[in-house]
């Protein structure tokens, strides 16, 4: 009997065990799910693309209602298009090989209210319900992005300010013989005697190649004080380093020589403006660090090399140095050698996070005396050459109806003198003047493309532009916008993705953006809205 009690105290013990163990478990599950369910980032488990569970912030971030609104759905189908391939790339490449990327990596996205979000992922490797399964943590940092940002919007301004004596130098020396050659051949033709043709076409030429350095130097103005829009193409790096060292070369040259030494670069995927304003950084400190009165004894240096898989761009000066301490800070928020009011030591933190942004580092070596070499670190584009095709020979456009709307009656008026004699052109100077043409063109045979002016009193280009997208949405879509300058407007949500002409543009440029839209426009059945 007591043997057949001691089992029973036994199983009855057991069965305890095993109902504690099951309580407990049922607790901290409980518990799980609660911290879970309402932490403030987003937590996502998935297998391969396919989401097996959310928790309500992440539904949040993806735009869902409601968690299970998402499950069975594939992750990638929430992701912005152009970051798809990246996504799935670092889910298979977790859940092959194990392998945890490091940093965490940033989505674009869009909540339910339509906002595009900007989320950064961080993922790692779980066992879930018998298998390997991605455990991801997500966080909405398109704030904190949007103020980075401003921040690097404001460095490009204050860069540009400490820079505006040397650029207007550059501006001016091409703009002063532009106009005394034009003022040369004015009095030469209006003189009675016959004007030697071979000394009219030389002032010509002159007054050409000043123009164009004007446009060049404008042109790089502008794509640095330009604030990007995210889009990442194949860059070419030595053109990049061309046009920061076109900015700040002026500046360098009060205090030493320029020597570049670099030749053909491989390509990097990022966004040009981004890359030059790094440069530019890193030129105009080296510029700042050379001791004034002396200039035949320094330099600035800039070189690069690369391997297989990394590019480097060394910006060397024979300047002042750095002590350790200083180099241990060099790159802190807020942290400056400069006189009050000389910087915001800003600079280089935001040079450094464009670079990691971009996958690089960016690292300084130095000594008190010896002068300051950094080094920008990238890694080379490794798909098919991505650059945007340029055509050299525009072929010619069949014959079109053309509305030019600039509110520059001059630029308007030259524009219709090139284009007359191989299109059928239409000048207006205002929005409503343009609308009003537009809308009293027959139906079936409306303009074939219209060059359209962004920025005009009244009714911008982009204002037009809408207005005719909502009544005459076959009309729209021959809009070719003609831009004078940054304007922060000029979004693909308002301008539609139509092509944009930068001024001062050549003819060539003109014609092979008409050759496309009058072509399109006249293969397409007549206009029926």
């Amino acid at each position: 009997m007591a043997s057949g009690a001691s089992e029973d105290d036994g199983d009855r013990t057991l069965r305890e065990d095993v109902v504690r163990a099951e309580t407990a478990l049922k607790a901290s599950e409980e518990r799980f799910r609660t911290v879970v369910h309402g932490a403030p980032d987003g937590v996502a488990i998935l297998r391969g693309p396919t989401i097996l569970y959310l928790n309500p912030r992440a539904a949040r971030l993806l735009g869902l209602a409601h968690p299970e609104d998402g499950y069975g759905r594939r992750i990638t189908d929430f992701i912005h298009p152009d970051d798809q391939a990246i996504a799935a790339t670092r889910i298979r490449d977790l859940l092959q090989t194990g392998t945890s990327h490091e940093a965490p990596h940033e989505y674009r996205s869009r909540s339910r209210n339509g906002r595009d979000l900007v989320i950064e992922i961080s993922s790692i490797l779980i066992d879930f319900d018998g298998g390997p399964a991605v455990l991801a943590f997500a966080r909405d940092v398109t704030e904190r992005k949007a103020m980075q940002s401003r921040l690097a919007q404001a460095d490009r301004l204050a860069a540009l300010g400490m820079l505006s004596a040397g650029v207007a130098h550059e501006i001016n020396n091409p703009l002063a013989y532009v106009l005394l050659n034009l003022e040369l051949m004015s009095r030469e033709l209006a003189k009675d005697s016959a004007v030697e043709r071979a000394a009219l076409v030389a002032r010509l030429e002159e007054a050409r190649h000043g123009a164009e350095r004007v446009a060049t130097i404008v042109r790089d103005l502008k794509t640095f004080a330009r604030e990007d829009q995210g889009v990442r193409w194949p860059v070419e790096l030595e053109a990049v380093l061309d046009a920061a060292l076109s900015v700040v070369g002026p500046e360098i040259e009060k205090r030493g020589r320029v020597t570049r030494s670099y030749g053909q670069i491989p390509t990097v995927e990022g966004i040009a403006a981004r890359l030059e304003q790094v440069f530019v950084n890193l030129l105009l400190n080296a510029a700042q660090a050379l001791p004034e009165g002396e200039p035949e004894r320094h330099e600035v240096r800039v070189s690069a090399s690369h391997d297989s898989e990394w590019i480097y761009v060394k910006v060397r000066d024979t300047g002042v140095g750095m002590t350790d301490e200083v180099q241990r800070r060099v790159f802190d928020p807020f942290f400056t050698t400069k006189a009050p009011g000389g910087g915001t030591g800003l600079g280089l933190p935001i040079c450094q996070g464009i670079v990691g942004a971009h996958g690089g580092t960016l690292e300084v070596t130095s000594a008190p005396g010896a002068g300051s070499t950094f080094t920008v670190k990238l890694r080379r584009f490794q798909g098919a050459h991505g650059n945007r095709p340029v055509e050299s020979l525009v072929p010619p456009s069949p014959r079109g109806r053309i509305l030019i709307v600039d509110d520059d009656a001059t630029v308007a008026r030259t524009l219709s003198l090139a284009l007359e004699q191989d299109h059928t052109v239409t000048v207006v100077t205002s929005g409503p003047d343009a609308l009003a043409a537009l809308r009293a063109a027959p139906r079936d045979r409306n303009f074939d493309a219209v060059l359209c002016d962004l920025l005009m009193p009244g009714m911008t280009g982009a204002e037009l532009f809408a207005i005719a997208r909502a009544e005459l949405p076959r009309v729209a879509e021959r809009f070719i916008f003609m831009s004078g300058g940054y304007w922060a407007g000029s979004d693909a949500s308002q301008t539609g993705r139509q092509p944009v002409l930068e001024k001062p543009f050549n003819l060539e440029q003109v014609r092979a953006a008409l050759r496309d839209v009058v072509t399109r426009s006249q293969s397409s059945p007549p206009d029926v809205e």
